[in-house]
């Protein structure tokens, strides 16, 4: 038992000597069992032992009158010699998995900025029955709930969390392959007022030429087959949850002053949501019909993006951007409204690393005692 111990203060004392060591190791995790607790736990090192400290400790040993196994004698003299030598490479102890990596958990939050993509709409309802090409869509960022006057008031405090466009994320880092799980808080919405090229029939008129998708109110004079469309909108509890694979690269990497890494991936998900259209009603300038969609999944989404991080210690920035398509289907009045929608969010915020995990000790850029 003696010389298990000697073995623990050697490999301890060596960590903590004055060469420049890499440690996350517990000394309780190199005791043999039949060790108590409290024996293990004295011979933790102080980060002042030195060489000279080690030598006196392992004289000690030496000196006594009982025989001192081979092995152990060869590692002392050894030990002697690099305290003498300095350019000895040091010692690096991990705590690695069984495959020589370490697991890493980490959340991510940031504000999301999202340009929106023309697309052809297809309107199907009993009034409207037309193909809208090249229709233009925009997001509603909501800023302002960022603002410190909108963040009084406990009914206030915490809606720039659901308000604006943000992004949750919770990334799973095994060495360089990094899981994730997102979660894009969108909102996206029609432009008003857009001339666009419309086929179909409207009220019972066929159309076929350029002309504004929500006409604008010119005193009372409306014209048969001229279209009405007041909302077409996906913005209350709209989220797009993805789950994907990307690779971590590291561009620079420091102790002393943190890490920048790139990471590209892929992602596939689902876009779900609430929806809102509305259509002037027939002949009454002041009125709408208008239908609410309740909450339910619209299309699944293909993302391929990109990551650049810097890191130091636990904390992280970072800015993220990803180029999403889908296929829509959502409600629009009696009817259906279906298109394609591509989009490319950017994300700036921040990150934590909430949980390290290993499965076994290894070394690595030991010398041979």
């Amino acid at each position: 038992m003696k010389y298990s111990l000697l073995l623990i203060l050697i490999i301890s004392n060596l960590a903590y000597g004055q060469q420049s060591f890499s440690v996350d190791i517990n000394i309780l995790d190199l005791c043999p069992k039949e060790v108590i607790k409290e024996e293990c736990l004295a011979l933790q090192p102080a980060a002042e032992n030195s060489f000279e400290e080690l030598h006196k400790n392992l004289a000690k040993v030496l000196d006594e009158k009982e025989p001192v196994p081979k092995e152990i004698e060869r590692i002392c003299k050894n030990l002697n010699q690099m305290g003498k030598d300095q350019s000895f490479e040091p010692i690096t102890i991990k705590q690695l998995d069984q495959d020589g990596d370490e697991w890493n958990i980490k959340f991510y939050f940031g504000y999301t900025r999202t340009e929106y993509f023309n697309s052809d709409v297809k309107l199907r309802s009993s009034r409207v029955n037309v193909d809208i090409k090249d229709f233009d869509w925009k997001e509603r960022h909501s800023f302002e709930y960022f603002r410190a006057e909108n963040l009084k008031g406990i009914d206030n405090a915490f809606r720039f969390i659901d308000e604006p466009t943000n992004t949750f994320m919770i990334n799973v880092e095994k060495g360089k392959n990094v899981f994730t799980l997102s979660l894009f808080h969108m909102k996206y919405l029609m432009v008003n007022h857009q001339v666009k090229q419309v086929t179909g029939t409207i009220d019972g008129v066929a159309v076929d030429k350029d002309m504004q998708v929500r006409e604008e109110f010119d005193g009372y004079n409306n014209q048969p087959g001229e279209m009405h469309l007041w909302r077409l909108e996906n913005t209350y509890r709209q989220i797009n949850p993805q789950i994907g694979y990307g690779r971590k690269i590291d561009i620079v990497s420091s102790k002393k002053y943190g890490k920048l890494s790139y990471t590209p991936s892929v992602q596939v998900g689902l876009i779900a949501g609430n929806s809102y259209s509305a259509y002037m009603k027939k002949d009454d300038y002041w009125e709408s019909d208008s239908k609410s969609q309740d909450w339910g999944v619209k299309g699944a989404t293909f993302t391929a993006g990109h990551k650049l991080e810097y890191e130091k210690g636990r904390l992280a920035v970072f800015m993220d951007q990803k180029i999403t398509t889908s296929k829509i289907k959502q409600s629009f009045l009696d009817g259906t409204a279906t298109y394609r929608l591509n989009y490319m969010p950017v994300t700036l915020g921040i990150s934590v690393k909430v949980y390290k995990k290993s499965k076994k000790t290894d070394t690595a850029s030991a010398p041979q005692l």
